[in-house]
């Protein structure tokens, strides 16, 4: 290969790892308040990935549908997707909370969005998600009577719970009901107690594409993209 050759290559590399350095696979963001001071403009990106009872330190989402074997949806983009979901994996470290953490005193809600196209899963009552019971890996829950002939989950043992530093991951999956291609995001909102904007101790926001050609890439759909918070 001579040198003009070798020179084009070098500059097609350049420019695909500014693009994708431009779209980091996740972002985190925390409230306001929780900021030290009125300007965060001189702390790295990862410090905002450090929330009140936890650190993340990567995270990715995934695409899939059915067995790889997808029927493209007909008529104008918008329309259902059957069998499709996505999949939020994250790894992170325990933190000593600033006040005490109750036993199920984590929750969290899921949205994943494109533009003004949302879906909203804000478990019971629009109360969250327990994250010991419904998105950290190796907690343990039991199921126990509530009354009225109902069973609720009672946390048992939760990594959260161990001492501050202590590396766990996280795995959540929810059905995308809407078929819109292009690029979608996935925000994990964290809070204490109960979800809500005073609770918010901070979201997780990782990028996921939606192909448009869903059944040409079916095969590829599964691929995903993870990037280190000491890299951004």
């Amino acid at each position: 290969m001579g040198h003009g050759c070798a020179n084009i290559v070098l500059i097609v590399a350049a420019l695909l790892a500014v693009n994708a350095e431009s779209t980091p696979p996740f972002r985190c963001f925390r409230p306001f308040k929780s900021l030290d001071g009125f300007s965060p403009k001189f702390m790295h990106r990862r410090d905002n990935c450090d929330f009140d009872f936890l650190r993340i330190e990567n995270a990715s989402a995934e695409l899939r549908c059915g067995s790889n074997t997808v029927a493209t949806p007909t008529g104008a983009s918008g329309g259902e997707a059957a069998g499709c979901s996505v999949t939020v994996r994250l790894n992170a470290t325990t933190k000593a909370p600033g006040e005490h953490l109750g036993l199920d005193g984590v929750r969290y809600t899921l949205k994943l969005g494109k533009g003004g196209k949302q879906i909203h899963y804000k478990g019971f009552d629009g109360r969250g998600f327990s994250a010991c019971c419904a998105l950290v890996d190796g907690a343990v829950c039991d199921w126990e009577d509530a009354g009225n002939g109902t069973k609720a989950q009672r946390v048992a043992e939760c990594p959260l719970h161990k001492a501050a530093g202590t590396a766990f991951s996280g795995t959540v999956s929810r059905p995308l009901h809407t078929f819109v291609p292009g690029k979608w995001s996935a925000f994990v909102a964290f809070h204490r107690d109960v979800a809500s904007e005073e609770t918010l101790t901070g979201r997780l926001v990782v990028s996921f594409d939606v192909p448009d050609d869903m059944e040409a890439s079916a095969s590829s759909s599964n691929a995903v993209a993870t990037v280190n918070a000491d890299d951004l």
